[in-house]
């Protein structure tokens, strides 16, 4: 397995974004250089949170960078991130 080194993680927070902005937001850390993407959103309810999982998954898939899903395994296994 080769390594991999990623630069700068972008931390998703739902209390630095609405739900408006929220892709907007993280559309912008991509191309502004984010190499990886934690989300954690640590008071959203499940279907909220999966929502916004898929969301990002999408987003991260277009960039080709890895999505990691904080404290929700549940909810990293049902959109495949990468942790």
């Amino acid at each position: 397995m080769s390594k991999v080194d990623y630069c700068l993680m972008y931390v998703t927070d739902e209390r630095l974004a609405t739900d408006d902005d929220f892709l907007q937001v993280l559309e912008s850390s991509l191309k502004g250089g984010a190499t990886i993407v934690q989300l954690r959103e640590k008071k959203l309810d499940t279907n909220h949170f999966y929502k916004r999982a898929v969301e990002s998954k999408n987003l991260c898939i277009k960039y080709g960078i890895p999505l990691i899903i904080n404290d929700r395994l549940d909810i990293a296994l049902a959109v495949d991130a990468v942790g």
